[in-house]
């Protein structure tokens, strides 16, 4: 038994409710369309807070927007449902998203950002430095 669990953020105001999907691979000969193709469903759910319901301790960037945080999802039941719905609008536009994952890219962000900046502040010309030289014009001839 896989006892793995994601952490799982929800923009809906009254949260979701997601059912597990069995893939069937690219060939798809044996589950005809009317038994739903590739995907067919599964009896395993979670039920997922909205912005409605958000739990007490949010991360910053959750707190900010009042996102739902639904904590001890199963891992493979959510992995599923993002696959199956890849081209949803739940799952493009980030109104369900795997919090943890959402976290590590705020912090590479926050990262990458302090990094530019210090580039930016290491470029600073200094104020008490002399002058460059100017460049010669290149139509001028040189000087004797």
């Amino acid at each position: 038994m896989d006892d793995e669990t994601a952490t799982v953020g929800c923009t809906l105001p009254n949260g979701l409710v997601i059912y597990g999907y069995t893939d069937h691979g690219e060939d798809n000969r044996a589950w005809p369309l009317f038994a739903g193709g590739r995907w067919t469903r599964t009896n395993k759910t979670a039920v997922l807070r909205g912005t409605n319901n958000p739990p007490g301790d949010l991360a910053p960037h959750a707190a900010q927007r009042r996102d739902g945080i639904t904590q001890g999802v199963d891992k493979g039941l959510f992995d599923s449902w993002m696959a199956a719905n890849a081209d949803s609008a739940l799952v493009t536009g980030g109104s369900v998203y795997d919090h943890e994952k959402r976290r590590l890219e705020n912090i590479e962000h926050a990262e990458a950002a302090k990094a530019e900046q210090a580039e930016r502040d290491a470029a600073r010309v200094d104020p008490n430095a002399p002058p460059a030289p100017p460049a010669p014009h290149p139509e001028m001839p040189p000087a004797v």
